[in-house]
């Protein structure tokens, strides 16, 4: 799936907020900021690099779709929010590896008009947690959290 971004000399909220709901991804008004516009690029391919996976995560007891977009703990759905999919595919993607919170909040909250408070993720965090059992989400105070369970990719 290709990130649509509008770019325009049409700034008026209305203009932008009918763009975002007819399904662009990104909208930018001229006149714009070369930087600013590849970054936005960026920032868009990297959130559509989790929508394209087709392999499926597991660790332990969780098992992540990402074709489909699902999770499951012991077989059974695991009710997720967007959000906290998002996280734990992330998380699952980079195990064992910290993930500083400012990569977190650039791929889930960036510039493309979705602002969240920086304990936005603490408790989106925390819910995930709660729904995945402690013994996978390792937070590094100061820095992020790590996925401390092995995780294996395969096609299924």
């Amino acid at each position: 799936m290709t990130p649509v971004i509008f770019l325009t000399a049409c700034d008026d909220e209305e203009s932008v907020v009918k763009g975002l709901n007819i399904g662009g991804d990104d909208y930018i008004t001229k006149p714009f900021r070369t930087a600013e516009l590849m970054s936005r690029i960026r920032a868009n391919l990297r959130r559509q690099e989790s929508v394209c996976a087709e392999k499926i995560l597991h660790s332990g007891d969780i098992k992540l779709d990402c074709r489909q977009g699902l999770a499951y703990k012991n077989g059974a759905s695991l009710p997720l929010g967007a959000v906290e999919y998002q996280l734990l595919e992330i998380l699952m993607r980079n195990a064992g590896r910290i993930v500083k919170r400012e990569q977190f909040m650039e791929k889930l909250w960036d510039a493309c008009g979705k602002f969240a408070e920086d304990n936005t993720l603490s408790v989106h965090m925390s819910r995930l947690r709660k729904k995945t059992g402690s013994e996978y989400i390792e937070t590094i105070r100061g820095f992020g959290y790590r996925f401390i369970q092995p995780v294996t990719e395969r096609l299924e």
